[in-house]
This record gives structure tokens, C-alpha cells and sequence, in this order.
């Protein structure tokens, strides 16, 4: 009975593991010593075959022609949900504390090659940049592959306003949430987030929370401190703000205060946080509002004061003929 039962969980997990040569091609799958997870490495050899074995496939018929010569066939635990394609694995890092930061740089370039040559070749689509949540997968590991990640966000800037299906997160909440990483990487997604989206959206992804209520903010004064945390926030606006003529914030106040205020998404610490930076904001805003209703009702008067003119000059007229 044993014995059946041995080979039935044996039979249950080849059905459920599924790798693909050119998966391997990317990354290394060892198994850990608990049995039944995966631990991946980056194949930095045999990294650059990628682009010619996905060819080489395509021209074979060896995959259905939607799979790219196998780049999107999932490989994995596909019944745990971890199956992941080829272009998913490209975001993949080693874990920092097993590797230099040397290797990691030749890693985060090789990768990057591949990625350049696979878009040339019409393997890689701007689309599957939040289709398969590739910038996600790229700032959840524990390095900060610096190259990639431009590569990424200058191609598609909307993928760092993109949300986790199942965790609500945005880019930059998982530079900080998931990962191991320094604070460069929180750093450099947030600076991406201003320079892309300065009028209200930049500011306010400091602070949009996932599904379980939590900001990027908050994640990285918890794994860094809130006064390094600020630091970094402030030097990013200030040198932003160094590049605008009336040195002026690289944001609109009142529109980000308003997107803060009425979007359940964003949290209420973020107008907090423009408050502090501009107090005088609300009396601004309430001067423009009241100035702004003078200028209707004087219009409005006006106009009206118009139409009884010409509604007078016309009984006139009537009363010549």
C-alpha cells in the first residue's frame, strides 16, 4: 500500500513539474532540501543561446506560433502558481548575499543583452512588459539590477503605475516590501515616478497602498528608517525641482492634494505629507475657489444686465413698426 501510495506522489509531481530546455537556458532549477520547492540561479553561460534557440524553435514549428519558440511557455510548479515563462526568468538576480556585487553587474548587462536582442527580433513586445509583470518580478528580487530596470520603464513608464493582480502593489512598493535590496532600488523606481509622471501621480505612488494597506512609504522607513527614508524623498524632489525654471516642486501641489484626497487608493498620509510641504496650500486654495466664484457671479451678472439691454432695445424696435 506504501508503495502504491509512493508512486502515486510521484506520478502527481512530474504532472505538476514542467521545464522546457530553453528555460534552462536562463536560469538553473536546484531542489531544495524540503523536496518539493526550487531554488533558481542565473545561467550567465548559456544565457546568450536564448534568442537563437527561440528562432531556431519558431522556424522548426517546435511550439505553437502564440509561444514565441518557447519564450512563453510556463515551466514550474504550474499547480502552485509558480510557473513562470522565459521573459519572466530574464528579471531574475542571484541572491546577493551568495554573489559579489561584481557578478551581479555582469549578470544584470548579460541579461539585458538578450533582452535588447529579443525585442529587435519581434520576441519581445512592449505589451508583455505588464502582461507578464515583468518590472514587478524585477523589483521584487533581492539585487538591483539597475540596467534592466531602465530598460523596462523607459520602453513602457505606465508599468510603474500598474497594480500586483493579487497584491494590489505597485513597482515601487516591492522594492521595498519583497526585496532585500539596498535603498538605491527604492530610490531609482521613485525618482522614475517623478520624472515620468511630475504633475500628481509621481508623488502620490510614495504612498499608494497595496490591498492590505500598505504604502511604499511606509515599507521603507520600516527596512531603512524614516529619517534616511526622507532623505532620499527630499534630495529627489529638490534635484527635480533644479531643473524647472522657477525652481518650483517637479509636481502640481494642488492636483496631487486632490488625487491624495479623493483617491481610496492613496493614502490619507499623503496629504499629510504635502501639507508639511506647503502649509499655506489650503489658504491658497481657498482664495482661488472664492475668487473664482467672484469672477462667475460678476460674469454672470453681466451677462445678464447684456440681455436685458437687447430684450429692451428689441420692444423698441417692435414698437417703431
Amino acid at each position: 500500500m506504501y508503495e502504491d501510495d509512493d508512486d502515486d506522489d510521484e506520478v502527481e509531481e512530474e504532472e505538476r513539474l514542467v521545464f522546457y530546455p530553453i528555460q534552462f537556458l536562463a536560469v538553473l532549477f536546484y531542489r531544495n532540501d524540503n523536496g518539493w520547492s526550487y531554488t533558481h540561479w542565473c545561467n550567465a553561460k548559456a544565457i546568450s543561446f536564448i534568442p537563437l534557440v527561440a528562432r531556431l524553435a519558431i522556424e522548426l514549428g517546435l511550439f505553437d506560433e502564440q509561444q514565441r519558440g518557447g519564450l512563453l511557455s510556463r515551466g514550474g510548479l504550474l499547480s502552485e502558481g509558480a510557473g513562470h515563462n522565459v521573459l519572466q526568468l530574464l528579471m531574475h538576480s542571484d541572491p546577493i548575499e551568495r554573489r559579489s556585487q561584481e557578478y551581479q553587474e555582469r549578470i544584470d548587462d548579460k541579461y539585458l543583452q538578450v533582452l535588447i536582442q529579443l525585442r529587435k527580433l519581434g520576441l519581445l513586445k512592449k505589451e508583455d512588459i505588464q502582461r507578464y509583470s515583468l518590472l514587478h518580478n524585477l523589483c521584487s528580487k533581492d539585487y538591483f539590477a539597475e540596467k534592466r530596470l531602465r530598460f523596462l520603464v523607459e520602453w513602457d513608464p505606465s508599468a510603474l503605475t500598474q497594480t500586483t493582480e493579487y497584491g494590489g502593489s505597485v513597482p515601487l512598493t516591492l522594492t521595498v516590501a519583497t526585496s532585500k535590496s539596498s535603498i538605491r532600488g527604492f530610490q531609482s523606481v521613485f525618482e522614475y515616478g517623478i520624472h515620468y509622471f511630475p504633475n500628481k501621480k509621481g508623488i502620490n505612488l510614495l504612498f499608494r497602498k497595496n490591498n492590505f494597506g500598505g504604502t511604499p512609504f511606509k515599507f521603507a522607513c520600516d527596512n531603512y528608517g524614516h529619517e534616511q527614508v526622507m532623505e532620499v524623498v527630499e534630495d529627489t524632489l529638490i534635484r527635480y525641482s533644479t531643473t524647472l525654471d522657477n525652481h518650483a516642486p517637479p509636481f502640481n501641489i494642488v492636483e496631487a492634494l486632490m488625487m491624495a484626497a479623493i483617491d481610496e487608493n492613496v493614502h490619507l498620509d499623503c496629504v499629510n505629507f504635502l501639507l508639511r510641504r506647503e502649509p499655506d496650500i489650503l489658504q491658497k486654495l481657498l482664495s482661488s475657489s472664492s475668487s473664482s466664484s467672484s469672477s462667475i457671479e460678476s460674469a454672470t451678472h453681466t451677462n445678464q444686465k447684456k440681455r436685458k439691454r437687447k430684450y429692451k432695445k428689441k420692444d423698441d424696435d417692435d414698437d417703431g413698426n
